[in-house]
């Protein structure tokens, strides 16, 4: 969850080798991001959530204007405080 946050710039430079590198080597990485320029600098594929799966893809694909309004506004209109209540399939 947030490895690149409140780390100085050598520890981020360093990591994002290691994640090339593994890149390169076909693994899979998870890594929970709020930086979305980092994401599509560095992360080809992308899983874009919002209290539940927006899109999934590649990068360029997923973090759309259209995609990302429509996270904002989910976020936006979560009520902490609603009982839990399960989801109409």
């Amino acid at each position: 969850d947030e490895p690149f946050t409140a780390i100085d710039s050598k520890t981020v430079a360093d990591l994002i080798s290691v994640v090339s590198a593994w890149h390169a080597e076909h693994r899979t990485v998870l890594a929970v991001l709020h930086d979305l320029d980092l994401v599509r600098e560095y992360f080809p594929q992308t899983l874009l959530l919002a209290r539940e799966e927006i899109a999934k893809g590649n990068t360029d694909a997923v973090l759309t204007p259209e995609n990302l309004s429509k996270a904002r506004s989910m976020i936006e209109a979560f009520d902490r405080q609603a009982h839990a209540c399960a989801r109409a399939a």
